[in-house]
């Protein structure tokens, strides 16, 4: 089996960053909640609203002076039964604060950040124990990937969330998220022949589908 990339709506979060209401009042688009397309802030209610920016490359989320439990989501058409790996680029910078990085799939494809359904990644960031994997001094120029494995939709879709929450409330508290891709499990379908492909060419397309349909059976 091979991981085979789901489509994900701008996973480099590139340009146009779009104004939106505030994701827990609404009401029209705020300059602080600013977002690339394809994504959706979310916050915790009970703390400061965070602020939502481009830099650079990243999609900013970051706070000043608060405690923060924030960041961005989507939701993505998949295969039910598929295995999900979620991996997403990404670094953070910090003043004090504390803080730390997880990303997680929704296999409901419910859009509660705080829902029990979520498969969450292991945290990391300063938090973690000097000396673990998920310790993590953050920076701009010491990115790491983040992940989450083996999970299985129960709908027809997911949703992704990347997520940062800080303990204290520094100077500067800040996650920049660079490129989120999406793997499946599976087996890479052969592109179809060209309506010209000589006949020995198509005799090894189809030799090839027999070959997939009887891998298949062996499963």
């Amino acid at each position: 089996m091979s991981k085979v990339i789901v489509p994900v709506l701008n996973p480099s979060f590139d340009p146009p960053f779009t104004a939106r209401p505030d994701p827990e009042l609404g009401g029209s688009p705020v300059g602080e909640v600013t977002v690339a397309e394809g994504w959706q802030p979310y916050y915790d209610a009970q703390k400061r609203r965070p602020e939502w920016t481009q830099y650079q490359q990243y999609q900013k989320v970051f706070g000043t002076f608060s405690e923060i439990k924030a960041g961005v989501y989507q939701r993505v058409a998949v295969g039910i039964g598929d295995l999900l790996t979620l991996v997403v680029r990404a670094c953070f910078t910090s003043e004090g604060a504390g803080v730390a990085l997880r990303v997680g799939i929704d296999p409901f494809g419910g859009t509660d950040w705080q829902s029990d359904e979520i498969v969450w990644g292991s945290w990391n960031g300063e938090t973690a124990p000097p000396g673990t994997p998920g310790h993590w001094q953050g920076g701009l120029d010491n990115p790491r990937s983040l992940s989450v494995e083996n999970v299985e939709p129960e709908a027809p879709y997911v949703t992704l969330f990347l997520h940062i929450e800080n303990l204290y409330a520094g100077k500067d508290e800040s996650a920049f998220w660079d490129q989120a891709t999406l793997y499946r499990e599976g087996e890479v379908e052969p592109e179809p022949p060209d309506p010209d492909t000589p006949w020995a060419e198509l005799l090894g397309y189809l030799s090839r589908i027999a070959d997939a349909v009887e891998d298949i059976a062996k499963k």
